[in-house]
């Protein structure tokens, strides 16, 4: 047994609970199950039960046996004394409070239906990566409608609040943040540390000051991600190398720790272009907060983030090696992960910043409108029937998977609570 299960099936009443009665034999008749408590405290507050035609408001405790209550040390905690019921699955020890008083208490085993344990059991048993992906397709699409809201707007909160430290370590400075952020997501799962590292490695107003010369960007890039250590090397290589161990001195720069990655890698994501890429976009140089209020559709965006590589590139992926012809330009799917973890996500924290709803419902819309992602975890969601239509969609199936299916929290998702509901549903037709 679990105490979370314990928690869930009294919150959704899932038990019988006509002719409900004390473990000593008292009515009881529960008005309101009380709000769960987040904090340090009783499980559940603002509780509203009749015990023998009395009215008791307070708060509510539960475990799966009573005992747990003295080998939790819960008697020596003060906000335990004013409880008005416990809840249990097992009542080994009768509770008593301050006085000697006995706590009234209600044990659950015999009036939980059985189909619900074992649906519980069969979930969280579940080997695959969802626990209920037999199950998805009994799921009614408003169920599905109105939880895909919750999670966006949990994945809004716990994102923005990620982000809004970044922005108080760079000391309110937007276009650096925005930088940060875009240099993340260029570099990938592999590279985006790396590329972060570099982008703080350099003082903002060093790149500032070289935003109008492209060999300088792509030097200082190159440079701090130690791809200029060879000896030898082409012309352009060598143009690079001059210009960056010129700054480097002038500025006494570090470069960060960690190597560029290659391995396992598409050559179109290789470090090199991606830096090179980015170096375009630092020369693009716009104010970026204010394009990002002031745009409003998804090409406008696109064309933001359609990035192109230097022309050396156009026959290189690495340094001294030729390969065919072609611009090397950032990809749709680079372009749309762009919109959706840098846009979206600063425009909303912008809205936060400014007490404006007006940038989180511009962040909503881009989200509504962009094309959904394409990865593994919504490779997985598809393969089990449930497909994303729009980045909105992705964005909230990510959510589930990462923070909820991973983590078998069941009982807290919708999806889980309606697969158990349907069960208790079973039970009792």
């Amino acid at each position: 047994m679990d105490e979370k299960l314990i928690q869930f099936i009294w919150l959704y009443r899932y038990y019988s609970y006509t002719n409900l009665f004390t473990t000593t034999g008292n009515a009881i008749l529960v008005r309101k199950t009380g709000s769960i408590n987040l904090n340090q405290g009783p499980d559940f507050l603002g509780a509203q039960i009749q015990i023998d035609q009395i009215n008791w408001v307070g708060n509510i405790e539960v475990h799966i046996k009573s005992s747990d209550f003295t080998k939790h040390k819960h008697q020596d905690d003060a906000r335990y004394q004013q409880l008005i019921l416990h809840v249990v699955w097992e009542d080994d020890l009768p509770l008593k409070d301050a006085y000697g008083n006995r706590v009234p208490t209600l044990e659950l085993a015999n009036l939980v239906p059985k189909i619900l344990l074992n649906q519980y059991q069969v979930l969280m048993n579940a080997t695959q990566k969802i626990p209920c992906e037999t199950l998805l397709a009994s799921i009614d699409d408003w169920v599905w409608r109105h939880w895909k809201e919750k999670l966006i707007a949990e994945r809004f909160l716990q994102r923005t609040a990620e982000l809004n430290e970044t922005l108080k370590q760079v000391k309110g400075n937007w276009d650096l943040l925005i930088w940060a952020l875009i240099a993340k997501y260029m570099g990938g799962k592999v590279n985006g540390d790396l590329f972060v590292a570099i982008i703080y490695s350099v003082p903002y107003k060093v790149w500032k000051k070289y935003s109008y010369n492209s060999i300088a960007l792509e030097g200082l890039l190159m440079g701090q991600a130690g791809l200029l250590s060879q000896v030898g090397g082409d012309d352009f290589y060598q143009q690079l190398k001059r210009e960056y161990k010129y700054l480097q001195y002038k500025y006494q720069l570090e470069k960060p720790k960690q190597p560029a990655q290659f391995l396992r890698m598409r050559p179109a994501s290789f470090p090199t272009l991606r830096l090179s890429q980015l170096a375009e976009f630092m020369q693009k140089n716009p104010s970026l907060l204010s394009f990002f209020k002031q745009a409003h559709s998804i090409k406008a965006f696109q064309h933001l983030f359609t990035l192109t590589a230097s022309g050396y590139w156009n026959t290189h992926y690495l340094f001294g090696e030729t390969s065919g012809n072609m611009a090397k330009k950032t990809g749709n799917q680079l372009q749309y992960s762009l919109i959706i973890n840098v846009v979206v996500r600063v425009l909303h924290l912008y809205g936060k910043t400014q007490n404006s709803n007006r940038y989180a419902t511009q962040a909503l819309q881009l989200l509504t409108a962009l094309s959904a992602e394409q990865n593994k975890v919504l490779r997985i969601w598809a393969k089990n029937g449930i497909l994303a239509y729009s980045a909105f969609d992705s964005q909230a199936l990510i959510q589930l998977y990462e923070n909820y299916c991973i983590q078998k929290k069941c009982l807290q998702c919708s999806i889980g609570n309606a697969i158990l509901q349907k069960s208790v549903l079973k039970s009792t037709s």
